[in-house]
């Protein structure tokens, strides 16, 4: 499972460029170039800035300009901004706004569809799990190992993923392709470093601590090291948009699974292992081959530009490694809860199948859910430079109240995708019971603690989603800390409140946990978000 906003775009990244370097273009080009960043510039400090978040240096200023720094520099395409606008028609000042020529309910299921795509790892995370469910071979015991691995992957290579996804994008915009291969290499290196750590750690603490015997927390680090490698092999796909790879992959990955443990008849950890190894191999070999063969289309100009200093990309990358790692605690932080609210003796945690089970099927109604957020950004967009241009500089609340009224729609679309995705999940299961007799199903009818924990975290994730939309909105506007923010607080609450219901009521009431953790992510990141729209004309002058 990714965290989505991995893939936002940032402003910046919507507008192309013939170039990349800012001081290789002339006074009139650094003009339209204002006026295409900005629209209309409030005054020539606005300009300056404008010119030094593309790399203009007093240096530049008076070696290719012949000003005395930036600032005198500004002064003179702050002239032309003001001479080009007022050379151009005026722009109709009501009517529709039309961004695009395609109607906007085929957008809609476009965009959708890719959103899905996007949630494709959930798909695999469920199919193991169910697996586990089926086969009445596995026992607790390794069903706890699996699902320790499992969780413990995600945390290692979150953070990764997410920096890949934000860096990857931003130098592929930029038309620095030798620069999107080297950081996304670098960092799928420190990845898997990263892994093999957390790896060595959980290790060390299954000899120490004796969580479960050793041949189980053996299991888990199996799980976690080959899991860890395919989410970094195929987050390079992903920052790449290769939709058609990644299904290939899960696609593999399910029939290599299905032939070892169906007709080979191998245990069903080997078939896991050995399928989850094959698709992480050759999602290796095609994400190198992506990024190798990006390096050649560089442009001259673009390939003059290197890597920002070590420091200076940690303080760039941070908040948004910091959602990845947080984003996935809060995810499975309740699962931990419960499963350690009453162990059998020898063991601090243990897998408990009717919670997994109620959790699991609400991961439907989430993917069925989130496959908009896919939709929300583009049209985010899609829209924002058209509406700064409709609007002249005294027009800033009517400016504002358009963004006011784009938020409220997509609120209005997401309640209604989450009322239904929530139906259609419910009564999907009550079809599929018709089908034939898999504990799968059965156990959500038959379970009152699967029914239960199924329609809390329904809702539950329902907010989760909720603050994904939100969190979008703040990363395409480069204010990742309102997110960060938000999944803290959230990862608080469902630790605290589930260990707290866990102990004192049941364990499955950490499902309450994490409901608390989701309406505390919505609630913070839709105050941020709300308080971005309110003031659209400052936040997205600032977010570059």
């Amino acid at each position: 499972m990714t965290a989505l906003a991995a893939t936002v775009t940032s402003p910046a990244a919507t507008v192309v460029l013939d170039v990349v370097s800012a001081a290789s273009l002339s006074v009139g080009e650094l003009v339209e170039l204002v006026v295409e960043r900005t629209g209309v510039p409030i005054d020539a400090f606005a300009v300056a800035a404008t010119l030094e978040s593309e790399g203009l240096r007093d240096t530049d200023a008076r070696e290719r300009f012949a000003r005395a720094d930036v600032f005198d520099l500004a002064n003179d395409v702050y002239v032309g901004c003001l001479q080009l606008l007022a050379a151009r028609p005026p722009a109709p000042a009501a009517g529709p706004l039309v961004t695009h020529g395609e109607p906007p309910v085929r957008r809609f299921l476009r965009f959708y569809g890719r959103g899905v795509f996007f949630a494709l790892p959930i798909v695999l995370q469920v199919a193991t799990v169910v697996a586990v469910r089926l086969n009445q071979s596995f026992t607790d015991a390794e069903a706890t190992g699996v699902m320790i691995g499992s969780i413990l992957s995600f945390l290692a290579t979150g953070g990764f993923s997410q920096a890949i996804g934000r860096l990857g994008t931003t130098y592929t915009s930029r038309y620095a392709y030798h620069l999107a291969r080297e950081i996304t290499l670098r960092l799928v290196r420190l990845g898997v470093v990263a892994a093999f750590v957390v790896g060595a750690l959980w290790w060390l603490a299954a000899l120490v601590f004796h969580p479960f015997p050793e041949e189980i927390a053996l299991l888990g680090l199996g799980y976690h090291l080959l899991l860890s490698w395919l989410w970094l092999s195929l987050s390079v796909l992903y920052m790449r948009e290769r939709r058609l790879l990644v299904i290939g992959m899960v696609v593999t990955w399910l029939a290599v699974f299905g032939v070892l443990a169906g007709v080979v008849g191998v245990p069903i950890e080997v078939a896991q292992l050995t399928g989850y190894a094959v698709a992480a191999s050759l999602a290796t070999v095609l994400g190198r081959r992506e990024l190798r063969r990006l390096v050649p289309q560089t442009p001259p100009l673009a390939a003059q530009e290197k890597l920002p200093r070590t420091p200076v990309l940690v303080y760039m990358t941070a908040p948004y490694f910091v959602y990845g790692v947080l984003y996935f605690a809060m995810l499975f932080a309740d699962r931990v809860v419960s499963w350690s609210a009453g162990p059998p003796p020898g063991y601090l945690f243990s897998f408990e199948k009717e919670y997994e089970l109620g959790l699991d099927w609400a991961l439907v109604a989430l993917v069925l859910t989130v496959a908009m957020l896919e939709y929300t950004i583009h049209e985010f967009a899609a829209i924002i430079q058209p509406v700064q241009r409709r609007y002249a500089a005294r027009s800033i609340g009517e400016h504002n109240r358009y963004f006011q009224r784009f938020y409220l729609r997509q609120l209005v679309i997401f309640a209604g995708i989450a009322l239904v995705s929530g139906a259609v999940t419910f009564w999907g299961v009550y079809w599929l019971r018709g089908v034939g007799s898999l504990p799968a199903i059965e156990g959500f009818f038959t379970s009152r603690v699967t029914f239960k924990v199924f329609f809390v975290a329904v809702i539950a994730y329902t907010l989760l989603g909720l603050g994904l939309m939100n969190a979008v909105v703040l990363f395409f506007l480069s204010r990742p800390r309102g997110a960060t923010r938000g999944l803290a607080l959230g990862l608080l609450a469902t630790l605290v409140i589930g260990v707290v219901l866990s102990r004192t009521l049941a364990h499955w009431w950490s499902a309450v946990g994490l409901l608390a953790g989701a309406a505390a992510f919505a609630a913070v990141t839709g105050l941020a978000a709300v308080r971005v729209v309110r003031r659209m004309d400052y936040y997205y002058y600032s977010a570059y």
